[in-house]
């Protein structure tokens, strides 16, 4: 995020690690607010660790694209 917002968006990189630091940070709250009002405590982890596995297979995928193992 902080080299698309220094190269095609111009921000110089203090702002843009500004910007980067405020998103993640405000993240939880979003995640308190879903969890409280909508999908309650248990579905809401269940749903971000599965989101975060796949997060991590996608990684794997783009960055280790010779075969699907993981590399440490």
């Amino acid at each position: 995020m902080i080299t698309y917002l220094t190269g095609p968006v111009g921000e110089p990189t203090a702002a843009s690690v500004a910007v980067v630091n405020g998103i993640a940070s405000m993240t939880p709250l979003l995640g308190a607010f879903v969890a409280d009002s909508y999908l309650g405590r248990y579905r809401t982890i269940m749903i971000a660790s599965l989101l975060y596995i796949l997060k991590i297979q996608m990684y794997d995928v783009v960055y280790n694209n010779e075969d699907w193992s993981f590399r440490y």
